[in-house]
């Protein structure tokens, strides 16, 4: 196994043991996530990890960036009170 998967392995059992004693993140997270992607599926419920989370899906698919740029930018200047 490779230092990275080492790595990401060690990060899992970290995060496993957080959530089982219910430790979140404490800061506002903003999570938008594409509709015609995979987030949703792969990482579930963002709340799981931090319980102040913002956002919605963008309608779009991965590159959220070029495919729906205003949307995007709504989002984050509303999340960081530009």
């Amino acid at each position: 196994m490779g230092e990275a998967a080492w790595a990401d392995y060690h990060r899992a059992i970290h995060d496993a043991a957080d959530q089982a004693a219910g430790r979140k993140v404490a800061c506002p997270v903003l999570m938008l996530w594409a509709t015609r992607g995979d987030m949703e599926r792969l990482y579930g419920n963002p709340q799981r990890w931090a319980g102040n989370v913002q956002g919605a899906p963008i309608v779009s698919g991965h590159h959220m960036a070029e495919e729906a740029p205003e949307q995007l930018a709504a989002a984050l200047t509303n999340f960081l009170r530009i």
